[in-house]
This record gives structure tokens, C-alpha cells and sequence, in this order.
């Protein structure tokens, strides 16, 4: 893996609508209770989800729950790593096969100003053509297992939801070498990713 972190899914997702990112559904309980119905629902582009700003007239307080669904058609065969940083718990599904688990067992990480997990990573074989449904259920960070006492708390919480095709690094640069020289100019583009919060 070339990134500290794995790059954020969203770029690789279309949401039920077709547009690009995920359909976000919010819930008063959680995946357990079967005739659950969200009282509020948001189309994201971005899988950089921060909820310290957002508020419901439906619900008191900080502790919902959130299911995020989005399609992944990968354009390539091969293993795709997810994963997921959390202040709160999550776990992600492709086509309701877990993947990452940062729930049953969280370990305390730098996420999110230090309140937050570290990066929990799963892999799974994906086919190329094949449209797969990206599932991540989400509790806000009152059910952290994690969070120490002197922890800034920031609202709701959040979650990172990242999904790249694993690469080998030397593999990928000596490509890059090859094609360097093939050209008669190479224009090289660096820079960060960009997050946005979520706001009432």
C-alpha cells in the first residue's frame, strides 16, 4: 500500500440515483430492530462523513444510527481493499458479506482530533463489469468503544469510508517510469484530498 490511509471510496461509487457518492438514511435505532424507519436521508459525494454540526427535530441528542449505500462497478479484476475510521462503530458489507469490522473490536487511533479508531482494513475479490452493493452501518459516537474521558467530543462523530484496488507499489512506479519514457513531455499533479462536513 503507497497511502498512509486508504483514498476515500467515494470516487469509485455511484449512489441509487446513479449520481456519484453514497444515499445516506438516518435511524433512531439500530440494524437489529427489523421495522426500523429513517427519519431523514441525503445524498453525499464525498465518503468523508462528519456529523458534528447535525441536528434532527426527530431524534434528541447524539445517539442515531446511519446506513450508507452506494454501487461499486470496478472497472479492473482484483483484490480491493476497504476500510473504515471511525468515532462511533461501523462495519461495511459488499453485496452482505462483511469486510471491515470496526465495531466488535476498536482500537483507539488519531481519527477525528484523537476521539476516533484507527483504520480497520478488509479485503475481497471483485470481477470486473460486476455492480456490487457497498453497505456501511454506522452508530454515532456515543457507542464508541473507545472514546477516553478527555477526548474532545465533536457532535455525533463521523466516519472515513475508504476503497482502492491493492496495488504493488514498485509494480506501479515502474509503470509509471515506463510510461514516462515513452512520451516526449510528462505533466506531473500532486496534491491532498478534500473533506466536507455535514451540516443541519
Amino acid at each position: 500500500m503507497a497511502y498512509r490511509t486508504i483514498p476515500l471510496l467515494s470516487h469509485l461509487v455511484v449512489a441509487e440515483n446513479g449520481e456519484p457518492g453514497f444515499m445516506i438514511k438516518f435511524y433512531p435505532e439500530p440494524p437489529s430492530k427489523s421495522d426500523r424507519k429513517p427519519f431523514d436521508e441525503r445524498h453525499l459525494d464525498n465518503s468523508f462523513i462528519f456529523l458534528g454540526d447535525y441536528k434532527n427535530p426527530a431524534i434528541e441528542g447524539v445517539l442515531f444510527y446511519a446506513d450508507i449505500e452506494a454501487f461499486l462497478t470496478p472497472e479492473e479484476d482484483g483484490e480491493y481493499q476497504f476500510g473504515l475510521m471511525v468515532l462511533g462503530t461501523a462495519k461495511l458489507y459488499v453485496d452482505g458479506e462483511l469486510v471491515v469490522d470496526n465495531q466488535t473490536k476498536q482500537r483507539l487511533g488519531d481519527s477525528f482530533f484523537g476521539a476516533g479508531t484507527v483504520e480497520e482494513i478488509g479485503s475481497i475479490e471483485l470481477k470486473a463489469g460486476r455492480t456490487y452493493k457497498i453497505l456501511v452501518q454506522f452508530g454515532t459516537a456515543p457507542t464508541s468503544t473507545v472514546m477516553t474521558p478527555e477526548a474532545m467530543m465533536m457532535g455525533a462523530g463521523g466516519l472515513t469510508i475508504g476503497g482502492a484496488r491493492k496495488i504493488n507499489p514498485e509494480k506501479e512506479i515502474e509503470k509509471a517510469v515506463q510510461l514516462a519514457k515513452s512520451v516526449d513531455q510528462v505533466v506531473i499533479c500532486a496534491g491532498l484530498n478534500v473533506s466536507s462536513p455535514i451540516t443541519s
